[in-house]
């Protein structure tokens, strides 16, 4: 019933898939994790509480330098965008 939304589910899968998960588990929430851990040290736990967004732009940027994925115009105003709005924030 949800297969119109979702796409087909991953029946079989193959190596590509668990290397792909055990490296987005490992590598991009674990170097999150102590960059999180980090940013608590240096800062107050109300300033770090908004570079949790910061996961998505460090994802983008892995995927990209990893897998070579293309980053369009789109993707760049994205991240730009992610990024000054945590500076502005975090103004003093």
């Amino acid at each position: 019933m949800l297969l119109p939304f979702f796409g087909l589910s991953l029946r079989q899968p193959e190596l590509v898939h668990i290397l792909g998960l055990s490296f987005q588990i490992v590598a991009i929430a674990g170097f999150s994790f102590a960059f999180w851990f980090w940013l608590i040290k240096v800062y107050k736990a109300s300033t770090v509480a908004s570079f949790s967004c910061l996961l998505s732009v460090f994802s983008v940027v892995v995927w990209w330098v990893v897998l070579g994925e293309a980053l369009t115009a789109t993707v760049i105003l994205s991240l730009g965008l992610v990024t000054s709005s945590l500076i502005l924030v975090n103004r003093r």
